[in-house]
């Protein structure tokens, strides 16, 4: 009898055993399933953080002695730095946009003279810099054309482009000329805000007049 008691205890212990060594497997099998999902894991968080990545480009508005506007990739602009004694460094600028962060080439003239200076205006956050390879009318500061001046953003704007009146132009109340407002002269630098069927609505830079004029009174791009 003792006998048999003691094959059955030998009996249960073996089945213990077996019954552990099937579970241990599973528990290991477990483990690893996780460590893999995590290591998948782990990448794709790295992806997001380098995904973010800030984007430069050219806000429309007064960046110090420049004013700058932008009309799909057209760039248009007018530098006006008044050095005393009734001189002073001025010049329309114009050019065309390529990719965001990239340096665009540009052309610096007075409207109405035959001198062209090219340069190039490079995108930076908030600022830009323009540099020049040469001094248009003979009046502007070294650095200019030198290693180039970085003009900060100051003032955000709204406007499409800015324009130069080629002659004295009425300026009217609306595009249908119904009331004349006053009057802009020649070589005044304006803000254009809107366009209708050949008509502008400008704002003069530096002075207080706004109304409509002919787009034919503005000085032409080159």
């Amino acid at each position: 009898m003792t006998i048999l008691k003691n094959w059955a205890l030998l009996v249960l212990l073996l089945v213990s055993l077996a019954a552990c060594k099937e579970s241990a497997p599973k528990v290991e099998q477990q483990d690893e399933s996780e460590i893999e999902q995590s290591a998948t894991e782990a990448p794709q968080e790295e992806l997001t953080v380098v995904a973010a990545e800030a984007k430069v480009s050219f806000p429309t508005g007064e960046y110090g002695s420049l004013v700058l506007g932008f009309e799909g990739n057209q760039l248009t602009g007018y530098y006006d730095m008044p050095l005393g004694s009734g001189n002073g460094c001025s010049f329309f600028l114009e050019g065309q946009l390529t990719e965001a962060g990239k340096e665009v080439a540009v052309k610096a003239y007075f409207p109405g003279s035959e001198e062209v200076v090219e340069g190039t205006l490079t995108q930076e956050i908030q600022a830009v810099t323009l540099k020049l390879a040469a001094n248009p009318g003979g009046q502007c500061d070294p650095s200019l054309y030198g290693e180039g001046e970085k003009l900060m953003l100051s003032q955000p704007a709204t406007y499409l482009r800015v324009g130069v009146l080629s002659q004295e132009a009425s300026v009217y109340a609306d595009a249908k000329q119904a009331e004349a407002k006053g009057k802009l002269d020649k070589f005044a630098v304006v803000f254009v805000l809107q366009q209708m069927d050949g008509w502008l609505e400008v704002q003069e830079m530096n002075g207080e007049i706004k109304g409509w004029i002919s787009a034919k009174e503005l000085f032409g791009l080159r």
